[in-house]
């Protein structure tokens, strides 16, 4: 594989990026996600972007990316990054580039006064945790719960309102 280079992504980048989330949802089993390269365009850059992502590069090609955010842990007192994506598409695999990637968001991440990472991977994302664990990252003990906010405001309003009976 010729060099690896790995930059901040750019706008132009959308398209690209947009087919490798959708094919690390195939990947893991999924049939389709909601995020397009619009969603991309319009989250991930400006002043209030949600998110940063990083590609890397070989060959001319876009062979992966690694999009991720600042986090917070309240019982270490200290600033991390949350790990959302990363992906190397099949054939740049076992040839530097996760880890390439992977470097630059450590850089990241102490560039913004970080000293975590923290991701998750799908259960029988087996290629993905013999990586992880190859560099030396452990799992957590803790389950991830997810809820979306609409969900979870409705059912905070139905546990306040009052029962039958009640008044």
């Amino acid at each position: 594989m010729t060099e690896i280079r790995v930059r901040e992504a750019m706008p132009d980048d959308a398209d690209v990026v947009a087919r490798m989330a959708a094919a690390l949802a195939a990947h893991e089993g999924k049939r389709s996600i909601a995020w397009t390269a619009d969603d991309f365009r319009r989250d991930g850059f400006g002043p209030d972007a949600a998110f940063s992502t990083l590609v890397a590069e070989a060959g001319g090609s876009v062979v992966g990316y690694a999009l991720f955010h600042p986090g917070y842990d309240t019982e270490t007192a200290s600033r991390g990054v949350h790990l959302v994506d990363l992906f190397v598409v099949g054939t740049a695999r076992r040839r530097g580039v996760g880890r390439a990637l992977l470097d630059a968001v450590v850089a990241a991440c102490r560039a913004g006064g970080g000293r975590w990472i923290a991701w998750f991977v799908e259960p029988d994302n087996r290629e993905g945790s013999e990586f992880y664990r190859a560099i030396g990252a452990r799992k957590d003990p803790g389950i991830p719960f997810w809820i979306e906010a609409e969900t979870l405001r409705a059912s905070l309003a139905r546990r306040r309102a009052p029962a039958d009976g009640d008044a």
